[in-house]
């Protein structure tokens, strides 16, 4: 019981945290309901273990910490393939920047170079 009251005060942590980042503030409403409720579900199921072991036997899994681990490394496969999808749509959005950073620099240059050529004061 100790250790259950330990692990619903680590969950209830993440979950107060991530409400009061503000980036959890910008997440979309159905996000933040994703990410409260599994955070409760969490919570629920860390008091009540007997949950997952009925939910392992409808799914056709021996045991309810099977399932646990089964569907978080599923979630986490996830988790991960969403973020590199967005890393790649950052460092897309960075190369469009630098290209066009560079190529402004590049039409200033010449610019330059050409009212440099063509100043009779020179």
């Amino acid at each position: 019981m100790i250790f259950q009251l330990f692990l619903v005060s680590i969950i209830s942590g993440i979950l107060i945290v991530g409400l009061r980042k503000k980036s959890s503030r910008e997440a979309s409403p159905a996000l933040r309901l994703f990410w409260i409720l599994f955070w409760v579900g969490s919570a629920i199921i860390v008091l009540r273990p007997e949950i997952t072991s009925r939910i392992a036997q409808l799914v056709g899994v021996g045991r309810g910490a099977d399932l646990v681990i089964y569907s978080a490394i599923l979630f986490l496969t996830a988790i991960v393939f969403t973020l590199l999808f967005w890393v790649d749509s950052i460092e897309e959005s960075v190369t469009k920047i630098f290209r066009h950073m560079a190529l402004k620099e590049y039409e200033q240059s010449e610019e330059a170079k050409k009212s440099s050529d063509t100043d009779p004061h020179i």
